[in-house]
């Protein structure tokens, strides 16, 4: 597709399109924009659209001019300076060699520079060497192989290959109309150079009617002097000089210019195109005031002072033909001043460059009622309600005076809703007092009665002050009795709803308990009378803290439930109250000094006395029932100094004895039979000695 383009390129500003060399092409694109629907016959762009006829013989005037001295010019330039072609350089540099390297053959100065994959040499084996090798070392190329390789045009392609720099061609058919001439400049680039800027400059605008041209050269139909393209090729060009400069690179792809040709060639166009618009407007156009712009430039042909380049002045003209009236100016507001008293309406605002405000206008925008001409900023305020000096206030700085709104039309005003106004006599529905406390209702008012309604109707500040007050009670369970802490006191003569008239209930949340309530056991004073269950039977039951089954007796309760409470049982009979282990039915545990089955005593098996020393009083425990003899010798003289008879229950007795002196003693208990039971050292204290 590349390739393509670059043929349909070359060879359709070449031959095409139905044409041949550029000036029939640029008549072409002149009768395409012409024809074109978008397109509007208006010189420059401007005024009115033209006859077409007229439009034709202008535009082919202006075009054929141009073309006219484009040839002239170009030629006469090529003819002057008699310079080279691409295909003589190319002949010329490859017949003397290459340049690029001396050790390689074929070397002169004076050659073509070698480039791998495009110039190179030819080597032996090479295609190209010829039978004789009459080739070798010759200078090829890799391009188009020319036009000796198609016999028909309708479907050869000579293609691209390594040929002989002495065989190469441009890309253009060898039967072209003109002979050989010289390249520079290139006619192409001033021709079409100068013909789109003369569309540009007749048609107002620098872009093709519609935005975009387009030419297509469709598959195997468009090349003529081989086959092509192989496919559709659109060509496009947004402006007139995208045209332009498409044709001269055609000519460089093309290999028919080199790119030393193109520019010098388009800035020859340019100035063609500017003496042809000039010449040819000097012809096709008046200019009645001799103000040097024609009739098409001028927006006032009659006028001299009014062209493109007259200055802008103030005066509501369009005096630089821009379409604008008193442009770029410095531009003043002035406001409509109806009322004719000095000051504007900022509403009705104009802009203009006028150095002063035009009739019925004012500098200012200070009016704020342009309908009257009373009213403005240097008028005095009066009481009327409205901003006689337009300082945003109405009837500012005089005197004012509060009136009240009353509402209910009983002369007493609401202090809530109140207007302050200069005027002195309350307007309509108000009055000069604030005193009614309830505007809605002209019974309420400092001079109403009170009655009983719970409101106030003097507007006091109180309701109902002054009548007879009673007092009645909550009855919330409505049983009939009411609650002595939440009461009302009313002037009402009877109890409102959810009242009484006393204050018995001690549960006014529970309509079974009230003075007429009976007392049952569930340790409630059902009656109110301020006591529970009074009345009714009594039974006592006892703590059980260690749950099992025995109570202690020094913790009683008593209450009429048949049942004893949790945590209490019907006796009393357990004698540790903390152990659970310790109750009459316990397991009683030998000589550790605890009572486990409370029978009073502990088990005693192992003999033993305590306490050892003593005072008043010695408890022995011995393993022995009946009758014993006690026996206490001193323990140096061995003397005995007590003897006492006792009778062993529950295994222990008790020895007191208040005659002993302090001291060191020998215990001796024997039987009736004066069997020795047991004996053992004690100390005895006497504390009143």
């Amino acid at each position: 597709p590349r390739g393509d383009y670059g043929r349909v390129l070359a060879e359709f500003w070449a031959d095409g399109p139905d044409s041949e060399t550029p000036p029939g092409h640029w008549f072409t694109l002149l009768n395409y924009v012409t024809d074109h629907p978008a397109f509007e016959r208006k010189y420059n762009g401007k005024g009115e659209q033209i006859d077409l006829l007229e439009w034709d013989v202008k535009s082919y005037l202006m075009m054929g001019s141009a073309m006219h001295d484009c040839a002239i010019a170009a030629w006469g330039i090529k003819g002057y300076y008699d310079y080279l072609r691409p295909i003589s350089a190319i002949r010329s540099m490859a017949g003397r060699g290459q340049c690029t390297d001396e050790n390689l053959p074929n070397y002169h100065v004076g050659g073509m520079p070698l480039v791998e994959g495009y110039i190179e040499l030819v080597e032996e084996g090479d295609p190209l060497v010829g039978p004789n090798l009459e080739n070798l070392n010759k200078i090829k190329l890799y391009a188009w192989k020319g036009p000796e390789f198609i016999e028909d045009p309708e479907v050869d392609v000579a293609g691209v290959d390594w040929i002989l720099a002495d065989d190469w061609w441009p890309y253009q058919r060898p039967s072209f109309v003109t002979p050989p001439f010289a390249g520079y400049v290139s006619g192409h680039s001033t021709y079409s150079r100068a013909a789109a800027d003369l569309l540009a400059h007749m048609t107002g605008s620098e872009f093709f009617p519609g935005g975009m041209a387009e030419f297509s050269a469709e598959r195997n139909e468009f090349l003529v002097f081989e086959d092509g393209p192989s496919e559709d090729i659109i060509l496009q060009w947004a402006t007139f000089r995208d045209a332009s400069d498409q044709t001269s690179l055609s000519r460089i792809w093309g290999g028919i210019h080199p790119p030393a040709d193109d520019i010098p060639g388009r800035l020859i166009g340019i100035e063609i195109a500017k003496d042809v618009i000039s010449k040819a407007e000097s012809f096709l156009f008046d200019d009645v005031d001799n103000d040097g712009f024609y009739t098409y430039q001028d927006c006032d042909d009659t006028n001299p002072n009014i062209n493109p380049a007259a200055n802008e002045i103030c005066d509501g003209r369009d005096n630089n033909c821009s379409g604008f009236i008193d442009d770029n100016l410095p531009l003043f507001t002035y406001y409509l001043d109806v009322d004719s008293d000095g000051y504007g309406d900022e509403m009705f605002p104009i802009d203009t460059c006028l150095l002063f405000s035009p009739s019925g206008y004012a500098s200012n925008p200070d009016d704020c009622n342009d309908e009257v001409d009373s009213i403005n900023p240097i008028s005095p305020e009066i009481c009327d309600a409205i901003d006689n000096n337009c300082d945003g206030r109405a009837d500012e700085g005089l005197p004012r005076n509060r009136y009240y709104f009353d509402f209910d039309n009983d002369g007493f005003g609401d202090a809530s809703i109140f207007v302050d106004t200069c005027i002195l006599n309350p307007p309509v529905g108000f009055v000069d007092n604030l005193s009614d406390c309830n505007d809605m209702n002209e019974l309420i008012n400092p001079n109403a009665s009170e009655i009983c309604d719970a409101i106030d109707n003097n507007c006091d500040g109180r309701a109902d002050e002054g009548l007879t007050k009673n007092r009645y009670y909550e009855d919330l369970d409505q049983d009939g009795f009411g609650n002595q802490l939440v009461f009302a006191d009313t002037c009402i003569l009877i109890p409102p709803v959810g009242f009484v008239d006393n204050s018995s209930d001690c549960d006014d949340s529970d309509n079974s308990i009230n003075p007429d309530g009976i007392e049952i056991c569930d340790a409630v004073d059902n009656n109110c009378d301020g006591k529970a269950d009074e009345g009714l039977p009594k039974i006592t039951y006892y703590l059980d803290s260690d749950n099992d089954g025995f109570g202690n007796l020094m913790m009683p309760t008593d209450t009429c439930i048949m049942q004893p409470p949790i945590g209490y049982v019907d006796n009393s009979l357990d004698c540790d109250d903390s152990n659970s282990g310790i109750s009459p039915i316990g397991i009683e545990i030998p000589d550790n000094d605890i009572d486990e089955d409370c029978n009073g005593i502990d088990l005693f098996i192992e003999a033993k006395m305590f306490p050892n020393p003593f005072d008043e009083e010695l408890r022995i425990h011995l393993n022995y029932d009946g009758e014993v003899n006690t026996y206490i010798f001193e323990s140096v003289s061995g003397r005995r100094v007590h003897f006492q008879r006792n009778n062993i229950n529950n295994n222990f007795f008790t020895i007191r004895n208040y005659e002993l002196f302090g001291g060191v003693y020998f215990l001796v208990i024997r039987d009736k039979n004066g069997v020795e039971l047991y004996s053992n050292t004690i100390v005895h204290v006497n504390r009143n000695f």
